[in-house]
């Protein structure tokens, strides 16, 4: 399938979904090996598939679990730099639920996951912890310490 990623020159235009998995007053972040942030869970679109469709499948292509898209949180207009390009992204932010006996099974510990080929490293945080880590979008840092009850429309620009 194709990812919804449109370039025009140095600009990118990027639909993405992630993912909120909380256990008690953690949250479950990700970050490439050689990267310096950490950000949610998730990945591209592709033509034809539904966000929490996508949310669905890039947990089980990362991390081999069954996760269920729950609720949006979060509709969130993310303006940024990175990697050479001048961003645009469109992100869909769901609350997700993760199957009990995996949660009970990756509780401690770093979690390898993988995107193709490429490794990439899941941790869980206490919320607490946020403040010292250097997480994207900035948004995050007080957001998720109060998850909205209903749909909320974010503009961030990093």
């Amino acid at each position: 399938m194709t990812m919804i990623t449109f370039d025009d020159g140095d600009r990118r235009f990027n639909l993405r979904v992630a993912g909120v998995a909380m256990d008690g007053d953690r949250v479950l972040l990700q970050r490439d090996p050689a990267g310096d942030f950490w950000f949610l869970p998730g990945g591209r679109c592709e033509f034809g598939e539904a966000t929490t469709e996508s949310l669905e499948r890039e947990m089980m292509e990362e991390l081999g679990v069954a996760a269920r898209a729950d609720r949006l949180l979060w509709v969130v207009e993310n303006f940024f730099r990175f990697d050479g390009y001048v961003f645009h992204e469109m992100g869909l932010y769901w609350l997700m639920r993760l199957p009990e006996d995996w949660l009970a099974a990756h509780r401690n510990g770093p979690i390898n996951g993988m995107e193709g080929i490429i490794p990439i490293v899941f941790r869980w945080f206490d919320r607490r912890e946020i403040e010292s880590i250097a997480l994207h979008p900035e948004f995050l840092r007080t957001a998720l310490d109060n998850l909205p009850g209903a749909t909320q429309h974010v503009v961030q620009r990093d």
